[in-house]
């Protein structure tokens, strides 16, 4: 018998993920409780055979535990590149458990081939207020798709913004600790002037500052950017607009 510790954010847990990995006991890999994609993948990378189980699903504006996407897959292939034997289970909110079955057969897809983008059709909440529709055998919803295309555009850039700014906070952290060795144990008023002659006053000062608090939220950014010219305005400022067309082609 495995006795596995899973990866829940928060201060209050028992273990943070770091502290799993300090004492090297063995981690259930959570990808939805993770906020940060490039974390995800350098735990694997350094820890891959302390992870016994995988909790699979993804992250959304509001919501943890959505039916897979894109980086899902990319977790299964960078655990099978390594050679990995663990257990994946996918774990969904119950209006979303209709996709159960068809993404079951996308997972071991993956363990064997790429998957295309359009084979990974994106989660649908019609089922949300329906209990009685909470099963592995409902049909899959239909849903209009003018109304789905805008909904997979805002949430990706979205996402992309929040990893961006995640990954940011991160590249400043590591830097004022590498210059200031002394910089954990300083108050943190002394931590956020510090940040801030780093970071410098940009448009993504208050957001980075959330970010290196631990309270930056996709929730709270769909709720800061509700206006979808604010969110485009905001991608174009940080050259992330140029940059997801490049991806698209």
């Amino acid at each position: 018998m495995i006795i596995s510790i899973e990866t829940f954010p928060g201060k209050r847990r028992i273990f943070q993920t770091e502290e799993i990995i300090k004492a090297k006991l063995p981690m259930t890999l959570d990808t939805a409780h993770i906020h940060d994609n490039n974390r995800i993948i350098k735990i694997i990378d350094n820890y891959w055979q302390s992870i016994p189980v995988v909790h699979l699903s993804a992250r959304g504006r509001n919501e943890h535990h959505l039916p897979v996407d894109r980086f899902c897959i990319q977790v299964v292939r960078k655990l099978v590149s390594l050679g990995w034997l663990g257990t994946i289970i996918l774990e969904y909110l119950p209006w979303h458990h209709y996709r159960l079955k068809s993404d079951i057969e996308i997972v071991k897809q993956a363990l064997i081939r790429d998957i295309r983008p359009d084979e990974i059709p994106p989660p649908c909440d019609a089922y949300k207020g329906r209990p009685g529709m909470w099963s592995h055998n409902t049909p899959e919803p239909e849903v209009t798709t003018s109304e789905l295309t805008k909904e997979i555009e805002t949430h990706k850039q979205l996402e992309m913004l929040y990893n961006y700014i995640l990954t940011k906070n991160e590249e400043i952290l590591d830097r004022l600790r590498t210059d200031s060795p002394s910089f954990e144990y300083l108050t943190e008023g002394e931590q956020a002037i510090k940040y801030t002659a780093c970071a410098g006053r940009t448009t993504l000062a208050p957001l980075l500052h959330k970010a290196r608090k631990g309270t930056l939220t996709l929730k709270y950014l769909q709720k800061k950017l509700k206006q979808p010219n604010k969110l485009t305005e905001l991608m174009k400022r940080v050259n992330l607009c140029k940059l997801e067309q490049n991806r698209e082609e």
